[in-house]
């Protein structure tokens, strides 16, 4: 999980601090701070799920293009062509996805999920669930393991 330690490390510190303030909310019977405090919890975790992904999406990116580069390199006639014909900077997001993994695929299928919660975050809104921060940066370096090699 190198790709996320620092996020991680990040998320758990605030989020340990979070449980120690909802502990004492919770023994001075505080209900309308524990609301506030519960809130707050909340949006930290949609904000770190919102950093993962982002750093996750970059490396797609990048993946992405290398994949181009080679098969622009590699390919030959009327191929080259539709490769020539590919622009990385115009690819919509889950199109760089399908250049490096099934369509139908789980992979993709997770990534489409967590995808369209980023885009939920990204436009003000939570996820529709509330992220569990260590098991999305496992589950995205676990995508990012299985992409080694690519091209």
């Amino acid at each position: 999980m190198t790709l996320f330690t620092d996020i991680l490390l990040a998320h758990a510190t605030a989020d340990q601090v979070m449980f120690d303030h909802i502990r004492q909310a919770l023994d001075a019977g505080d209900d309308t701070r524990l609301q506030e405090l519960n809130l707050m919890s909340e949006v930290n975790d949609n904000a770190y799920c919102f950093l993962l992904f982002a750093r996750f999406e970059a490396a797609i990116k990048a993946r992405s293009q290398q994949v181009i580069s080679a098969m622009r390199c590699q390919a030959q006639g009327p191929e080259r062509r539709a490769w020539d014909v590919v622009s990385h900077d115009g690819l919509y997001f889950l199109n760089h996805v399908a250049l490096l993994t099934d369509k139908g695929g789980s992979d993709y299928r997770d990534i489409q999920e967590l995808y369209k919660d980023r885009n939920a975050i990204a436009h003000g809104r939570f996820a529709e669930t509330k992220p569990n921060v260590p098991a999305i940066a496992a589950k995205l370096s676990g995508i990012l393991s299985r992409l080694e090699g690519i091209p």
